[in-house]
């Protein structure tokens, strides 16, 4: 049987991988952490760069499919993610364009059946201060 997914989902700076990773230490699970750092098209794209918005967004997309690949997936114990895959189409609907979301939609659909689902979903939220 397959390794069974816990995803850590929320708003940004909410501390989903703070939660990730102690959860992944207490069960133990192996850690999938999101590849923000890696993205080349982030800081253009919070910074207003409407033209970097949709390639910030692929990168994630592709990130995500790739680390979450049912293809590639263990075949037993636990994995705890710091993001869902669920919330990625969420993301992309606040941030870009009407154009830009159906191109982004598009990819996405064809993707998601590459994708281990989540077995598991931990949705943290906080009230902005």
């Amino acid at each position: 049987m397959p390794a069974k997914l816990i995803s850590v989902i929320g708003p940004p700076a909410v501390g989903k991988t703070t939660l990730a990773e102690l959860v992944a230490k207490e069960l133990p699970a192996e850690l999938v952490l999101e590849d923000y750092a890696g993205n080349p098209f982030l800081a253009d794209s919070y910074m207003g760069r409407d033209e970097a918005r949709l390639p910030a967004q692929i990168f994630y997309l592709l990130s995500r499919v790739n680390q979450l690949s049912a293809a590639c997936w263990p075949q037993e114990g636990l994995v705890v993610s710091d993001y869902g895959f669920c919330q990625d189409k969420l993301y992309a609907r606040t941030r870009l364009s009407a154009c830009d979301l159906e191109s982004y939609e598009r990819v996405a659909t064809r993707l998601a059946s590459a994708v281990q689902p989540a077995d598991l979903i931990i949705h943290l939220d906080a009230s902005v201060a």
